[in-house]
């Protein structure tokens, strides 16, 4: 597991990544984010996958995103280094202790739907179900225009409102999957903005 200790007085930041292709825009977010704060990562496994291939997508802030060496923290992170009931830390509290803004942006329909239903089966949904209401969260939604009509969606954002989540809202544009319509995540310096004035 990376550390996400750290001695700096600068805003700490917990990013929660989940499996939307909007994620290959992470590297960007995390530079930038940076400038400000410091940054740890939570990353389901899918969304590992287009953190992958982040570098096809734009090698250059990929390559200024390695040389931060952000922690991205995994599901196994919160086992493999637990052996002692009341010794060792739990990370899903942990994290929510040291960091002073949670953000999961991108968020699937698949994880919105878990965090609206309670569901803590990964360190992710773990993270934000331990997170409390004193710090503020904000979730940036993307996913295919149809899964955002659904009438689900639009049920579990107000949910996530009424409990004080933030919502950044997703643009209209030509989608990943060809798709023209409302669901894809807004231009990185608008997101960087609105979790700036939360902190």
């Amino acid at each position: 597991m990376d550390s996400v200790d750290s001695p700096s007085k600068r805003p700490q930041i917990l990013l929660g990544i989940t499996g939307s292709v909007a994620t290959v825009k992470v590297p960007e977010l995390c530079v930038k984010l940076h400038a400000f704060a410091d940054v740890s990562i939570i990353a389901t496994k899918p969304a590992l996958h287009f953190l992958s291939i982040a570098k096809q997508y734009n090698p250059e802030y990929y390559a200024q995103f390695e040389q931060l060496h952000i922690p991205i923290l995994q599901d196994n992170d919160e086992w493999d280094h637990y052996q002692s009931v009341k010794k060792d830390p739990v990370l899903h509290v942990e994290l929510r202790k040291k960091a002073n803004l949670f953000a999961i942006v991108p968020l699937t329909a698949n994880t919105l739907a878990k965090m609206v239903a309670g569901i803590c089966d990964n360190l992710l949904t773990s993270s934000y179900r331990a997170w409390g209401s004193s710090k503020p969260i904000i979730v940036a939604p993307c996913m295919n225009t149809e899964m955002y009509n659904h009438p689900l969606t639009s049920s579990q954002l107000a949910t996530l409102r009424s409990w004080g989540v933030e919502v950044i809202e997703p643009v209209e544009k030509v989608l990943a999957c060809g798709d023209v319509g409302k669901g894809a995540l807004p231009p990185v310096d608008e997101v960087v903005e609105r979790i700036r004035v939360l902190l």
